[in-house]
């Protein structure tokens, strides 16, 4: 009480009861003024920042509406964030309206959205071009280039539309290590051998192919155009395939239509020649007729009468009739787009391929379609295609002729 100071003393004196009653009013003197500012400005700046506090709740998912689980969602600026759930949803609490959420995920571009006064944000990522490059698929998931370099060759459509040819397995040649491929015989539309890592079994040295997540024994029915990218997995990155996967892998990812956009058209068409690398040198009627002479005599035997019996006016050139330069072309159309719960991607295809021997030709028309819907958490999909093939050669004693000189 000695460090109060009293302001007023009220002092009355009852004399009824004899009692004395005293009021005080007092004021805190002895406190620096200062620092009771300080106390207030301090205690309004806490009260402010827990009012301050937003709690936002969102989902992250792709252009296609599928959720992206473990996508990294960060308040910018500062360490608080959160990670998205397996069906790509997401609780934070923020500083205030103010506060701007990144949002980041493998393989698609980090996209910045400001709060507000928002408090349920649905947020959708777009692929990264760039950042894809940087992983590749493996069985049943993604890893990054890096980790597994010496094990994935990847491939990407572009690489495989330079080269003009209706196999897709011959667009492999000389674009992946450690991948052989191998066609079987000259005969236009003729299939091919693809040897990942040398031979590894006696019985049978093909890899497995998965295209679209369905198993096939080959690729040679695909267009070409209609491929987005090509990894090839050996070693332990094929295990995830068991048994089937010993002799490497081939995942084959077809194009799809992009969610949100409008109807594309695309329009491509190829031509390419094939020419016979080198004519062998082959005699014509008169030389070989000397030949044949010149044999007898050297055998001691008589030549016979009838053997020069020829019009030395007639001559033929069995190379120059049998072989030419044979035209491939190419042509397909393709339609995609998509909406906001579905995609679509229609392509239709047409190779006419002549062989460089006469009469050897192969035509393929093939009609691919790739559809896909999402109605709610569940995702559908449709694939369909159809290839007619018709392939025609004449293999006759003049091409074999031909061909054994």
């Amino acid at each position: 009480m000695d460090k109060m100071a009293f302001n007023k003393l009220n002092y009355m004196k009852n004399q009824a009861n004899g009692a004395i009653k005293m009021s005080f009013l007092c004021t805190l003197q002895s406190i620096p003024r200062i620092r009771l500012c300080l106390l207030l400005i301090f205690g309004i700046g806490n009260i402010g920042f827990v009012m301050a506090q937003q709690t936002v709740n969102g989902t992250i998912a792709d252009t296609e509406g599928i959720p992206l689980p473990g996508a990294s969602i960060v308040e910018k600026g500062t360490t608080n964030g959160a990670q998205s759930d397996f069906d790509g949803n997401f609780t934070l609490e923020v500083a205030g309206q103010n506060a701007v959420l990144v949002v980041s995920y493998v393989g698609y571009a980090t996209k910045e959205v400001s709060v507000g006064n928002q408090t349920q944000i649905s947020i959708s990522l777009e692929e990264d071009a760039a950042a894809l490059d940087e992983v590749v698929v493996v069985g049943y998931g993604t890893q990054k280039r890096a980790n597994v370099s010496g094990a994935v060759s990847s491939i990407k459509g572009e690489d495989i539309n330079e080269v003009v040819t209706g196999n897709a397995s011959q667009a492999l040649v000389g674009k992946a290590t450690g991948v052989r491929v191998e066609v079987n015989g000259g005969a236009p539309g003729a299939g091919t051998n693809i040897i990942i890592r040398g031979t590894g079994s006696l019985s049978n040295q093909d890899p497995l192919y998965v295209i679209d997540g369905v198993f096939s024994d080959n690729m040679d029915f695909l267009n070409p155009s209609d491929i987005e990218s090509i990894e090839v997995l050996k070693d332990a990155t094929a295990s995830i395939y068991g048994a089937r996967s010993g002799q490497g892998v081939i995942l084959v990812t077809t194009k799809k239509g992009t969610s949100g956009q409008p109807l594309k058209i695309d329009l491509d068409a190829s031509w390419g020649f094939a020419n016979v690398v080198r004519d062998l040198d082959m005699l014509n009627a008169a030389d070989f007729i000397a030949n044949r002479e010149q044999a007898y005599q050297n055998d001691g035997n008589t030549v016979p009468s009838n053997f020069n019996d020829f019009d030395p006016a007639v001559d033929s050139d069995i190379q120059a009739a049998s072989l030419r330069s044979a035209l491939t072309q190419n042509y397909g159309l393709r339609l995609y787009g998509g909406g906001e719960q579905s995609t679509y991607s229609i392509s239709a295809n047409r190779l006419e391929q002549e062989g460089v021997v006469e009469a050897s030709e192969f035509d393929r028309t093939s009609v691919r379609i790739n559809t896909s819907t999402r109605k709610g958490r569940f995702p559908c999909s449709y694939r369909h295609r159809r290839t007619n093939k018709i392939r025609f050669s004449v293999v006759n004693m003049v091409i074999c002729l031909s061909l054994r000189f």
